[in-house]
């Protein structure tokens, strides 16, 4: 059927789309791709209620946080009874995250390992630590870890699986005003991150958009030191 003018008006090909509707589609923009910290929290998401209860309550775990495969636990409860405040919850999720940042964000992770591997005092730091956690020298207190609880693998496999996310996520999360109450005894102005790693630490906190906390001030407790 040919198109014809009604009181002037050209009649539109009902099989055209019209040109505002063209543009509009045209111009809408993806949305921007995940930021640095939501690639890496995304890696993990918190395990229901039930499994937490299962884990910290049937199965008496003993630690404050767990992760398995890509599901993250919290024993909330013991946080909080433990002085735990502020979204502690989330700066969970982000420690366990740091468990699986060799594939969320591995230039990062290159970086970081690279790091600490070149600062002399960090491998200091790393050899002090491992002879604790296998027994072979006490605490600052001259406190040995008990037996049942002593690290039975090669070092270099301890502060890959373990040690490492856990030094990076002190730096990140610690500090004697930490929300988290197991993290209050990470100073960063007192333990040995070095020059190097401490650097490129910073420039991982930039990245992520996270904030330092402020510097303590003279007379402020430590609270909890971490377990070396």
């Amino acid at each position: 059927m040919s198109l014809k003018k009604q009181h002037g008006q050209k009649i539109r090909n009902p099989h055209v789309m019209p040109n505002a509707v063209l543009g509009s589609r045209s111009s809408s923009t993806p949305p921007p791709p995940p930021t640095l910290l939501e690639k890496v929290m995304r890696s993990v998401t918190r395990a229901s209620p039930e499994k937490e209860v299962k884990l910290f309550v049937d199965e008496a775990h003993p630690h404050y946080g767990e992760t398995r495969g890509s599901e993250f636990y919290v024993n909330e409860a013991r946080l909080r009874k433990e002085g735990s405040t502020g979204d502690f919850v989330s700066d969970m999720q982000l420690g366990e995250s740091l468990h699986r940042l060799r594939d969320t964000a591995p230039e990062w992770h290159s970086r970081l390992q690279k790091a600490a591997a070149d600062d002399p005092a960090v491998q200091q730091w790393k050899r002090r630590s491992y002879d604790y956690v296998t027994g072979k020298a006490p605490d600052e207190k001259g406190r040995y870890i008990p037996k049942d609880q002593r690290e039975e693998r090669p070092i270099e496999q301890w502060w890959d699986v373990s040690r490492f996310d856990q030094v990076v996520g002190g730096f990140l999360l610690g500090g004697p005003n930490a929300n988290l109450s197991t993290m209050r005894g990470w100073d960063r102005e007192k333990l040995p991150f070095g020059t190097k790693f401490r650097r490129e630490l910073e420039n991982f906190e930039k990245a992520l958009g996270r904030t330092p906390p402020p510097v303590r001030r003279a007379g402020e407790t430590l609270g909890r030191m971490p377990r070396r």
